[in-house]
């Protein structure tokens, strides 16, 4: 169906299928933290910060590795209706304990803990607002707030490779939509997907059907192996870095 003169292969926003939301990154946009990165797709705008320590958890004491772990958060008003803080209602929720940890599997991915010593870098990643995506931005974003981080430090060394995300959506007329999580590592060169199955949203418009490739691609990280079939033709809108002052 289309409305009025838009055809039918453009989404609400203007957008082709193949197109992706216009993406924005601030660096360094908090004083203390080692290394932060403010991150903005289409609407959807992730704070996130990375934050050294010298201690790692009790299972790696003494063996000489380190550990990078994410936490994840979102505002209250993030969303369309206020949402209460976890911390008032005393644990995290499944939801949140899933992005958390698929955040810090992605991170850990792209560093060799054993060259990092016995130190932890914690990457804290909080919605400031959603509007779909928040666990790739939070990847993404993450992983610049990490390299930072660990080159302030003098550690760059321990950075094997690259991390970006994005969700893609299959739209099928005969088989149920699907939405999904594809980070590439350039480390390894494979991929791992989180799913979610999001029938609702799914059917409020089409969705780029894109792999992290064009990530990497956009931000100048060249991910390893060949290119992929799935992501040509995929673009981003507009991509633009910039550094606080």
């Amino acid at each position: 169906m289309s409305i009025g003169n838009r055809p039918p292969s453009v989404r609400d926003d203007g957008r082709r299928p193949t197109d992706l939301r216009p993406v924005t990154m601030t660096l360094g946009v908090l004083k203390w933290a080692e290394g932060s990165c403010r991150i903005r797709a289409g609407d959807t705008e992730v704070l996130c910060a990375a934050t050294v320590g010298d201690r790692v958890p009790p299972h790696l004491r003494g063996k000489g590795s380190g550990w990078v772990t994410a936490e994840y958060s979102m505002l209250p008003r993030a969303t369309a209706e206020r949402s209460d803080r976890e911390s008032v209602k005393g644990r995290i929720g499944g939801r949140t304990h899933e992005i958390q940890r698929l955040i810090g599997r992605s991170l850990r991915g792209v560093v060799d803990l054993g060259k990092l010593g016995e130190k932890t870098i914690t990457v804290d990643c909080d919605v400031l607002q959603a509007d779909g995506g928040t666990r790739c931005a939070s990847i993404t974003g993450g992983y610049v707030a990490l390299a930072m981080a660990l080159m302030g430090a003098g550690l760059e060394r321990t950075l094997v490779g690259k991390v970006a995300a994005i969700s893609v959506g299959v739209p099928s007329a005969k088989t149920a939509p699907l939405t999904s999580t594809v980070m590439r590592s350039a480390k390894r060169n494979t991929r791992s997907m989180s799913c979610s199955m999001m029938r609702t949203a799914m059917s409020l418009g089409s969705v780029a059907m894109a792999s992290s490739r064009m990530w990497l691609s956009a931000l100048g990280m060249p991910a390893a192996g060949s290119s992929s079939n799935s992501t040509r033709g995929c673009r981003p809108s507009a991509i633009a870095i910039s550094t606080r002052r």
